[in-house]
Parts: structure tokens; sequence; C-alpha cells
């Protein structure tokens, strides 16, 4: 498949997270919360609380981690279901953002599927009242457009009606009715595990859970 190799992946993450001989954006990256989508420029939904700094192992086949916990110490009562990435502790650039997720699948719906607003996903692992968002892929490829009325980074339910090993239904809210677009398409399904914070909770991001990749 074309693209950057694993040695140019690992050079752009590191030169991004580990003060390389490039560009270095980031010699202490700073890791901001969400409540939900960041946005394309990590300024949407962000949490009251400060950004805190993270620290990065050196990257391999195109990813990384971080290399230490990081810890957000007296939150606020908030449900966070995202993250940013920034160069400078205020203000700054963001450099990327994501989701509280490791489950991803790609979904398709047919015409046949459209009146059920049923989506084709084979051993999605998904169960009712899941939070998923739809992501559309790199590109634009016309194979990979989102059925329409689904906004992508809008986080969805799954339902209990219509779910299979192979196949779903998703709501705008808990053991609502089915979303019934009216076209076909398709996209990448991406599992959200929001956690929820009382007021004074430490939110930690434990090591190796930040995981980086210079493909997204």
């Amino acid at each position: 498949m074309p693209g950057l190799t694993d040695f140019s992946e690992d050079t752009v993450l590191n030169d991004m997270y580990n003060a390389g001989s490039g560009f270095a954006l980031a010699t202490d990256p700073w890791v901001l919360l969400h409540t939900g989508d960041p946005g394309e420029n990590g300024t949407t939904n962000a949490s009251a609380h400060a950004r805190q700094t993270a620290s990065f192992s050196n990257s391999s086949a195109g990813t990384l981690s971080n290399d230490a916990a990081i810890d957000f110490t007296s939150m606020p009562a908030e449900t966070i279901v995202a993250w940013s990435i920034w160069d400078a502790s205020t203000a700054g650039n963001c450099l990327q953002t994501g989701w509280l997720s490791t489950v991803s699948v790609p979904a398709l719906m047919r015409d046949a599927d459209i009146a059920a607003g049923t989506v084709q996903s084979h051993e999605h692992g998904l169960t009712t009242d899941d939070r998923i968002v739809w992501e559309s892929t790199e590109g634009g490829a016309a194979s990979w457009v989102l059925p329409n009325t689904l906004v992508a980074g809008t986080l969805y339910f799954v339902r209990a009606g219509g779910l299979t090993a192979d196949a779903f239904t998703f709501a705008s809210t808990s053991g609502g009715a089915a979303i019934i677009p009216t076209t076909s398409g398709s996209g990448i399904v991406r599992k959200v595990t929001p956690k929820v914070c009382n007021s004074g909770d430490t939110f930690r991001i434990a090591i190796g859970d930040l995981d980086i990749y210079a493909t997204e």
C-alpha cells in the first residue's frame, strides 16, 4: 500500500514528540482532555482541567506511546471522551487529537439496509448502549462516504434492536429510535469509552495507554 515507510513514520513522530533532529514541534508535549469531539484544531469541547505534560517512548513501526503516567488531579465533574496534544501548556498549536477508544471497525450501510437503519460490520463486537462515532477515511474516496444525516464525530448509541454479530442499528439517545438515513454509505465506526469523573477525582492515562500513530 502506498504511503510512508516505517522509517519515515518513526522519524516524523520522533521529531514531533521526542525532540528529534528535524522540526521538533514538541520537546515536552501537553495533553488536554475533551468532553466531546475535539474538532480539527483541538479547540472544541475542552475540559475545564488544565493541560498536563507528557513524555513518549521512541517511535517504532509508526507508533509511539506515553512512557509515564499522565495524571489530571482534582478533576471537575465531567465525562471525558477524547484528548488532544499540544506544543505548549497554554495557547500554542494542536498536534493531534483522538478518542478514548481501542476498537474501530469498517461499517457499511447498503441501499437494502436503509429502511431499517442497519449497519453491516463483520464481527464488530459492539453491545447495547456502546457509544460510537462514525469517521470517514482520509482522502474522501467515494466508496467511503458516510450515509447522509450522519455527522462525523457525533456520539451515538448502539441499539438492542437489530443487533447481531455482524450488524447493528444506532440512535441519538440510549434506547432511542434507529437513525434512518436516506442514502447508503460506509466509513469507520469507532467505539468510544467515556470516563465519568466526579469533582476531585484523578483522571490517569496509564503508561502505554496513549497511542500515537503516524497514519491517523
